[in-house]
């Protein structure tokens, strides 16, 4: 895929097989329209395993998504913190 240059199907690929840090680095340098996005998978997979410390700091790169907002606030002080 990176011969095709097709980094959106290789970002997927890496976010599907659970390799969130070389998901992260190819949409950092060759795809960024699907960085916040990439971010905001990542944090909800680390939610649903019960790692809510580190989906809020990794919610804080993706304040775009607006669904983001109550979730961090209705964690009170330590969700805030994290932003």
């Amino acid at each position: 895929m990176q011969q095709s240059e097709r980094y959106d199907l290789l970002v997927q690929l890496y976010r599907d097989s659970n390799r969130w840090e070389d998901a992260l680095a190819v949409a950092g340098q060759h795809d960024r329209l699907h960085l916040k996005n990439t971010y905001y998978e990542q944090a909800k997979h680390l939610e649903s395993l019960g790692q809510v410390r580190r989906a809020d700091c990794l919610l804080a790169h993706t304040m775009t998504h607006p669904s983001c907002i109550p979730t961090v606030v209705a964690r009170g002080a330590e969700g805030l913190r994290a932003l």
